[in-house]
């Protein structure tokens, strides 16, 4: 993993959500160095109406445990080197798409730069902004701004 380009020729093929995690967390155990805890939104936007009832329904704990395919996990840990994967398009004419492979190089709190390690900006300096995740099921019920 000294190499450079170490990741930029690997790819790991998981069936399901739940194996993904468990590459992940194996991954995140063996690479040295300090863990940066990134943690999504757990409160949902209230509609006029029963404000209570709303809460209790759509609590924290909820919230926190959805794992869907359009939606990252409520808890991101990364470190410094550890290879991770867009999710969503942030601008395509610097190449930064959904499915572009990146490394990362420094954690901040609201910012991850990131290098480049797929596509035609190889090498690029990318920094990644924390972002709204919106679910595309349109007929859901629950808002996630």
């Amino acid at each position: 993993m000294s190499s450079k380009d170490f990741f930029k020729v690997r790819t790991i093929l998981a069936p399901t959500l739940d194996i993904v995690e468990e590459v992940n967390n194996y991954l995140m155990a063996i690479i040295p160095g300090g863990e940066k805890l990134y943690l999504s939104s757990d409160s949902i936007c209230l509609v006029e109406g029963n404000i209570e009832s709303q809460l209790d329904l759509y609590g924290p704990k909820l919230l926190n445990s959805i794992n869907c395919s359009d939606l990252p996990l409520h808890k991101l840990i990364l470190k410094v080197s550890v290879p991770m994967m867009l999710l969503r398009n942030i601008d395509q004419s610097s190449g930064l798409f959904n499915g572009t492979r990146l490394q990362v190089r420094k954690l901040g709190n609201y910012v991850i730069e990131c290098e480049v390690l797929t596509g035609n900006n190889v090498g690029h300096i990318a920094l990644i902004p924390r972002m709204n995740m919106v679910p595309k099921n349109e007929t859901s019920q629950l808002d996630f701004n």
